[in-house]
């Protein structure tokens, strides 16, 4: 059996507390052969500095609580998310090694974009559980970078992005071209299918709606 919790964001310790309904949920936890968990926040006793922009506000805890979250039986943790570079390469650094000396099982941050995207292992009696972790809501300095040649990796988290764009009927599509050209504003490129309007791709289609595909660099 696989226990699959949501974002961990925790401050403070949770092996305190006995309440009845409390200690039956960790049992739970506890019971699984395997559990994992989101830590959706860093880790470290404000060794890093904070980076230039954070993931909405800037997610930190204790070190000790990696060992909390192991207490709970959490064996496995993702630590490719929006926060995970809240204070830089350092901050996932040293979160990856606190979670790592609790026990569990990390994934989804590397020194480069390879090790970002590897699997992590878990041993159980039952057989081998494997974690890859991904991103698709991130800071754009917290994406992890191939390595080639002399030049190293950036370290960092192994992102999935997503290309969206809207359809719209193409003699819509049409009426609304015009009106953007008439007031002066740019919509595109000139032969390119569809307009760009502030940014958004809209593309001819059979309604109109939005569609979106994962960024191919990111599942090859």
């Amino acid at each position: 059996t696989i226990a699959l919790g949501g974002d961990a964001i925790i401050t403070r310790r949770l092996s305190p507390y006995k309440e009845p309904q409390f200690l039956d949920m960790i049992e739970l936890v506890r019971s699984a052969d395997a559990a994992f968990v989101n830590l959706e926040m860093l880790l470290h006793d404000y060794e890093p500095f904070p980076a230039a922009s954070s993931g909405g506000t800037y997610m930190r805890g204790e070190p000790s609580l990696a060992g909390e979250l192991a207490w709970a039986g959490f064996d496995l943790v993702s630590m490719a998310n929006n926060h995970t570079g809240d204070y830089g390469a350092d901050g996932h650094r040293i979160t990856r090694r606190y979670a790592e000396a609790a026990g569990l099982v990390s994934a989804g941050t590397g020194e480069n974009l390879a090790e970002a995207r590897e699997a992590r292992f878990l041993e159980t009696q039952d057989g081998r559980v494997a974690l890859i972790s991904v991103a698709s809501s991130f800071t754009d300095h917290s994406v992890a970078g191939p390595a080639k040649g002399a030049v190293r990796g950036r370290p960092g988290l192994n992102p999935l992005r997503i290309n969206s764009w809207r359809t719209m009927e193409p003699d819509k599509l049409e009426r609304l071209r015009a009106m953007m050209e008439e007031v002066g504003l740019n919509t595109g490129r000139e032969g390119e299918p569809g307009l760009t309007i502030f940014g958004n791709r809209i593309l001819p289609g059979e309604e109109t709606g939005r569609d979106s595909e994962p960024d191919p660099n990111d599942v090859e």
